[in-house]
């Protein structure tokens, strides 16, 4: 085996592959295709971004496996890249041959080894797939570091990736894949987050686990798109809803990644430049997006910075009808805070709000659009709080899926509480953010 003696320092290379820009499809000049090639690890764009996939637990070892390290303690774990579930959807509509690739010899992840030994974590991964340890990397760990990791996330890139080897299903056929991933100790806080019932239903082993492993992978796709003599980088990530695609104004060593960047979905528009396009598809495999150009001069409801929003109607809370433009009432903006009675740290802001409100009451209106399941304590918490501001109660549940979302959040693309939008009186969206961070922001650009 190759001994890490340290995770401290480690050197990483940087390829510097020629991406391809824009062209106009044959059949349609209106249709632009955008070639993407996959980045992973030191080569994503956006460093902040990645996903933790745990080694999960196995009922028993494979006897397969081999030549395990010397411990005081080991337990062998799976880290799964292609779900069973999504290799049956395959062999139902068609597109695998269970005859030729069944389940049992499609290699659908990576063997994991975890345990201790001279008073240290150590973690091996089955990193080619050869189903023996012997000639993988061992990583050592103090007992400390799992509990240091997640107040101290620079201890993340003291880790060095190792490059997996594994079988995954491109869009058209399984293929060999190779993905750059390290290990993340991480010790699980069950009694943190669970109550004494649900506890019970955690079984006895997973429940006394001291050195859960998770491992951390980056990538994205990046193609490049050259429309009315200005260059943008095109980014695009996996997401839980679908592909999330961010367009970046400039030459890429020039980005500068804003964490309010709102992504783009398939079919959304946006304008770029002084047209508006539509993002049409995708291919499986990620290795093109196509877009669309739009004969319109603007979209139906802007919710991004820049774009111009719906003089939408409303019934406030005391059964009012109103239009977006009439809360403005002479003022050179509107902030709309959308919020909840549930939301603890949207109440931590409402002494925030209130004082905002009275400070600058005479350049900003204020616009609170509460997403809650009851009236009745958004009513109370108004009047307490001396929240004398325009308000509107909308009903349902927050952590529904977004399909079923009320029309007003579904347009406004609400995904975190609170939410900021601050309007221009033309209606134009200035900024956006989440949290204390947006707030901040938003009162420093009604000040100046």
């Amino acid at each position: 085996m190759k001994y890490l003696l340290s995770l401290c320092l480690f050197a990483v290379l940087i390829s510097c592959q020629k991406k391809e820009t824009a062209t106009t499809t044959p059949t349609d000049p209106d249709r632009y295709q955008i070639q993407l090639q996959e980045q992973q690890a030191e080569q994503v764009l956006n460093q902040k971004f990645g996903t933790a996939r745990p080694a999960a637990w196995l009922d028993e070892t494979p006897s397969f496996l081999k030549d395990f390290p010397e411990a005081d303690t080991l337990e062998v774990r799976l880290t799964r890249f292609l779900g069973a579930r999504k290799i049956k959807e395959l062999y139902a509509n068609g597109s695998l041959d269970s005859i030729k690739y069944p389940m049992d010899s499609i290699k659908r992840g990576v063997y994991v080894v975890n345990g201790y030994r001279d008073g240290q974590q150590f973690v091996v991964i089955d990193a080619n797939n050869n189903y023996t340890f012997k000639d993988d990397t061992v990583f050592y760990f103090k007992n400390d570091f799992k509990h240091r990791i997640p107040k101290e996330p620079f201890l993340r890139d003291s880790i060095p990736f190792v490059t997996i080897v594994y079988q995954d299903f491109d869009g058209e056929e399984l293929i060999e894949k190779t993905m750059k991933v390290k290990p993340l100790p991480e010790k699980m806080p069950y009694e943190e987050f669970l109550n004494k019932e649900q506890l019970k239903q955690i079984p006895p082993r997973q429940l006394k686990d001291s050195f859960a492993i998770k491992l951390f992978y980056q990538q994205d796709w990046e193609g490049q798109l050259q429309l009315e003599d200005k260059g943008y980088v095109v980014n695009v990530m996996k997401w839980f809803q679908g592909p999330k695609i961010q367009f970046h104004e400039g030459p890429r060593d020039a980005i500068t990644i804003d964490p309010q960047h709102q992504g783009y979905a398939i079919k959304d528009s946006i304008k770029l430049g002084n047209t508006y396009y539509v993002l049409d598809s995708i291919t499986p495999k990620k290795d093109q997006l196509f877009i669309r150009k739009l004969d319109i001069k603007a979209p139906k409801w802007g919710y991004r910075v820049e774009e111009t929003t719906v003089d939408f109607t409303f019934e406030n809370i005391d059964a009012e009808q109103k239009k977006l433009s009439e809360v403005f009432d002479g003022k050179e903006y509107v902030l709309i805070d959308f919020w909840g009675t549930w939301c603890a740290p949207c109440k931590e802001l409402t002494p925030d709000l209130v004082r905002m409100s009275q400070e600058y009451e005479n350049k900003m209106a204020l616009l609170s659009i509460a997403f809650d399941q009851k009236k009745e304590p958004l009513v109370t918490y108004i009047a307490k709080n001396n929240m004398a501001w325009e308000h509107i109660f909308v009903e349902g549940y927050a952590k529904a899926n977004i399909k079923e979302k009320p029309r007003l959040i579904k347009n406004f693309a609400v995904e975190a509480y609170p939410t900021f939008i601050l309007l221009n009186s033309k209606l134009e969206i200035v900024h956006r953010g989440s949290g204390r961070p947006a707030l901040d922001k938003i009162e420093e650009m009604i000040k100046s």
